[in-house]
């Protein structure tokens, strides 16, 4: 399928029997019937209008705009179908291992405010790497990370320079120009620009490394996979600590302390283990948006400060299995029950809190429901919601 506007690379199928003779030799299609520039424009600029060039209605036409360089054998054979015309761009890297593709263009706005360039290509499966490097202003700015030809399915190559989308958790599907330098032979007209494609000869351990390599880099493209670790990280360390710190505490107390209703207490705790978390998800919901954490990441991790019945119960249990002879000694030595709590009850009881902490993490790590209610800000998903939320798009 062949889509008018675009410009795209693809197999030329008419050539089958002679690349079966000489498999060296590679042959692509260059459509150019457009080239796409985005700018920004002055007023607003998060709006983005389009500024086609379409200069290729002729052989000539087309030598003028594009100029082949390297030190590989390619040529251009001009054609036309029912789309437009376009360029098949024939190489052969037997001799050479890089063909540059370079054109001078002149633009309606000022090329300061240039910030995206499309080229729509259909591969040949060569997995051969293309770069892109861009002069204005005396400025030349080049690709961060180069693309791949590959597979032989149409699709469109996008690289901008740094801007709101960067900031944004849209699919990453452009990449970045960097600037690389200054000098005064880079082109300095400030509505001119000029634009060099640079395909480079990958071999065949080359090209099973970039689909490798390809695969890891779309989970990075497709989402900000590192700020969902870091919220899940950050959640996961908060519920820690709020869980070890309450539930010891609250355990200590009924374990080692005596005071009135103890015992009643202890079992009102125990009851509300039989309350099902589906009853108490409304009306927590309510109270969280009354105080103003709707879509905030509090309701995730105050919860932990608030100590856990099972937890409680299971540092009880364990904390009653320590000698009354070691809280004695430490008194008689003048420590209170702070002191007690700290230095003498918690060291004995580090297999419990461990065991407490890999719950924790499990459940907080996995945690679903809890996103799924209060947030609806996808900067603040965790990992284990945006992979659903990504999946169900």
């Amino acid at each position: 399928m062949r889509e008018r506007g675009e410009g795209r690379m693809t197999n030329d199928e008419g050539q089958k029997g002679r690349r079966a003779k000489k498999p060296r030799f590679r042959f692509l299609t260059f459509w150019l019937s457009s080239f796409v520039i985005r700018h920004l424009p002055s007023a607003v600029s998060q709006t983005r209008l389009s500024f086609v060039i379409r200069p290729f209605r002729s052989t000539r036409s087309w030598a003028s705009a594009w100029h082949l360089g390297g030190n590989a054998d390619a040529h251009f054979v001009p054609g036309h179908d029912e789309a437009g015309d376009f360029a098949e761009l024939q190489y052969d890297f037997s001799h050479g291992d890089t063909i540059e593709i370079s054109g001078t263009f002149t633009t309606s706005f000022p090329v300061e405010r240039l910030y995206q360039l499309q080229v729509g290509l259909r591969p040949d499966d060569s997995w051969h790497a293309v770069r892109l490097y861009v002069d204005k202003l005396g400025v030349r700015y080049r690709a961060e990370k180069v693309l791949n030809l590959a597979d032989f399915k149409a699709s469109t190559f996008t690289w901008q320079e740094p801007g709101p989308d960067d900031a944004t958790n849209k699919i990453r599907t452009w990449v970045l120009l960097r600037e690389t330098g200054r000098a005064s032979e880079y082109e300095r007209d400030p509505h001119r620009l000029h634009v060099r494609l640079k395909i480079e000869r990958v071999g065949a351990l080359g090209a099973w490394w970039a689909k490798f390599r390809r695969n890891h880099r779309l989970v990075f493209d497709n989402m900000p996979f590192g700020r969902y670790v870091a919220t899940s990280l950050f959640l996961v360390g908060l519920n820690i600590v709020g869980a070890l710190t309450s539930s010891s505490l609250a355990a200590y107390a009924f374990a080692r302390l005596h005071w009135p209703g103890r015992r009643f207490c202890f079992a009102l705790l125990l009851a509300t283990m039989m309350i099902p978390g589906q009853l108490t998800m409304i009306p927590n919901f309510l109270i969280m948006r009354s105080l103003g954490w709707y879509n905030t990441l509090y309701p995730l991790w105050v919860g932990s400060f608030f100590a856990s019945a099972f937890n409680v119960f299971l540092l009880r249990q364990f904390m009653k299995g320590v000698p009354r002879d070691l809280e004695d000694a430490a008194r008689i030595d003048g420590c209170g029950f702070w002191r007690v709590y700290w230095h003498v009850v918690l060291p004995l009881v580090r297999p419990t809190l461990a065991a407490i902490a890999i719950f924790t993490f499990l459940g907080t790590w996995n945690d679903f429901m809890g996103p799924l209610i209060y947030l609806s800000d996808q900067r603040l998903y965790p990992l284990s919601f945006c992979r659903a939320w990504r999946f169900r798009e």
